[in-house]
């Protein structure tokens, strides 16, 4: 019986079975993929794209299937992962064949009046059309595993793949989405980039909680129609929920993308995101990496400076697995209520 699985798991069983396959120095990817996972038919087809050693993307059953697979496991990198959550409820396209995907913008509320007499004429407002354009940016993640990871058995291999790509995927796009740095040619602009934050009401405690959270959620109210989530950092996130007593009317996710004392507002409606629909997964045992998640460098330079600290995957008996994907994002308005942030706050 073909036992029916999230798309995000098709991905990560790929990802495992070319680490065994790489382990044991088997090319067969798809008899490997039946081997271990013998209910499963679609991750087999996953791995049957792959045209050269260890690495997805080339078959056009191939790039359909890791396409929802990458959507899913971005959207789904957990319930407590900010950054997938907003993506998750905005706009969710493909690139596809197009290198540039044009976003209709997203207008506020009209006073329209939507009822009509018999026989009169339907109000159609004249809006003006305008777009978004997000063109692919480059997102990847290296994660590292020690070869005694085969000795764990294909459930927990399976288990530890998924989470270490969660991780990497989820800490990567939190520390960009969140931030206030504008678009470049490499990487999209952070939500608050041209949001100025709001002030701080003084005091402290419940009271003053309640009159930020309150400015927050009134700046964004007449765009988002409800659709509003409220992201924290971690003390901030865990004194909304702790004041309330978990009621709350709007869910709150905590992230590490915002400092100590920031608070956000989203209209989640307003967010669109472009996810790759053919990621490159490809594995490696013999490459020497800079183990630097600031500031990366080239290993060397010049003919002294060398980068460090360094790893051999051959040395060091250990195995790498490259995610590298197309992605891009943008807030779809051009009114600036679509997001609103309070820091250092007092309570």
């Amino acid at each position: 019986m073909t036992v029916r699985i999230n798309p995000r798991d098709n991905l990560t069983r790929a990802v495992t079975t070319l680490l065994v396959g790489n382990h044991e120095k088997s090319r067969n990817f798809e008899k490997l993929s039946e081997r271990l996972f013998p209910d499963d038919r679609v991750t087999p087809i996953l791995v049957r794209a792959a045209t050269s050693p260890a690495s997805i993307g080339n078959s056009t059953w191939g790039e359909i299937l890791a396409g929802t697979a990458v959507a899913d496991l971005v959207q789904n990198l957990g319930p407590t992962n900010a950054g997938a959550q907003v993506l998750k409820r905005g706009l969710s396209l493909s690139f596809g064949p197009a290198g540039t995907i044009s976003v209709p913008t997203l207008l506020a509320v009209a006073a329209d009046d939507p009822f009509f007499a018999e026989a009169a004429p339907l109000v159609v407002r004249q809006d003006a059309l305008s777009a978004v354009s997000l063109t692919p940016k480059k997102l990847g993640a290296i994660v590292c595993f020690s070869r005694e990871i085969f000795t764990y058995g294909i459930e927990a291999m399976t288990a530890i793949v998924s989470d270490h790509l969660r991780q990497s995927v989820g800490a990567a796009i939190d520390l960009v989405l969140f931030d206030t740095n504008a678009a470049t040619t490499v990487r999209p602009a952070g939500l608050r980039s041209t949001i100025s934050a709001e002030s701080a009401t003084a005091g402290g405690g419940q009271a003053a909680m309640f009159t930020d959270i309150g400015k927050l959620v009134a700046k964004v109210a007449g765009i988002s129609q409800g659709n509003v989530g409220i992201v924290a950092s971690p003390d901030a996130a865990s004194k909304i929920l702790l004041y309330t007593g978990g009621v709350f009317p709007y869910p709150v996710w905590s992230t590490n993308g915002l400092a100590t004392g920031t608070a956000m507002a989203v209209a989640l409606s307003s967010v669109a995101s472009v996810i790759d629909p053919t990621p490159r997964i490809t594995i490696s045992e013999a490459a020497v990496l800079h183990l630097e998640d600031t500031s990366p460098a080239q290993i060397s330079s010049t003919t002294t400076a060398v980068a460090a600290p360094l790893r051999s995957l051959f040395q060091s008996d250990t195995l790498a697995v490259r995610l590298v994907m197309q992605m891009n994002w943008a807030i779809r308005s051009t009114a600036a209520n679509c997001v609103d942030w309070v820091t250092s706050i007092t309570w």
